[in-house]
């Protein structure tokens, strides 16, 4: 990713569970993972966390779309410094 710290990133989504709403409406939560990477001044710093994804989603012209994403981090496993990054 391109920012003031060059972060690498990998995310994995699984399992949805979607539920319908109404015809053209649903809901879809999905398990997630991500590891986030970047170097420092003294090495190298990580950030694991496991969250859960929802995504409202609508049916427009047969298609369906994702209308906002919100996601919750359960769990959050990462070297001393990374608020710090957040914070930066």
């Amino acid at each position: 990713m391109d920012g003031k710290v060059k972060l690498t990133t990998v995310h994995h989504a699984h399992t949805p569970e979607i539920t319908l709403i109404s015809p053209t409406t649903a809901k879809g939560v999905w398990a997630m993972e991500d590891l986030l990477w970047w170097r420092t001044a003294t090495g190298r710093s990580i950030c694991m966390a496991g969250a859960i994804i929802t995504k409202p989603t609508s049916k427009i012209g047969g298609n369906w779309f994702i209308q906002s994403r919100v996601l919750t981090r359960l769990r959050v496993d990462s070297t001393p410094d990374f608020q710090s990054y957040l914070d930066a």
